[in-house]
């Protein structure tokens, strides 16, 4: 006799989203400036997407390994746009937020990632 189903919940739905958008751009980026290492990122977040996606509890180490990568990224982005190229002293307060913004709603996404499946897997 087959399994009925479990549904999936909305929070784990936004996680599978952000999975598949890390996907996404990792694939773009693997070609476009042909860093093919970003493949095997790509494939990480598919195979996590998946998993969530099946509620693996296996999932939530993609995803939390993921947001550390991102993390580590945007600290390393950000440090390199003030230390070597000066950019915070260039430009005025509100421009340097918006400039800000897209990354940190990116961050602010992973690390809610992070907590549902945090929350969905937790014994």
């Amino acid at each position: 006799m087959p399994t009925k189903p479990v549904p999936v919940p909305p929070p784990i739905l936004l996680t599978i989203a952000l999975l598949a958008v890390y996907t996404g751009v990792a694939l773009w980026d693997a070609v476009a400036v042909k860093r093919w290492w970003l493949i095997a990122v790509a494939v990480l977040a598919a195979c996590g997407c998946v998993g969530a996606a099946r509620l693996r509890p296996w999932s939530q180490f993609v995803v939390y390994l993921l947001t550390a990568a991102l993390i580590g990224v945007i600290g390393h982005s950000l440090y390199a746009a003030h230390a070597a190229a000066g950019l915070f002293h260039v430009a005025p307060e509100p421009q340097q937020l918006r400039k800000l913004a897209p990354a940190m709603a990116l961050l602010a996404l992973s690390l809610f990632s992070s907590y549902a499946v945090w929350r969905q897997f937790r014994q």
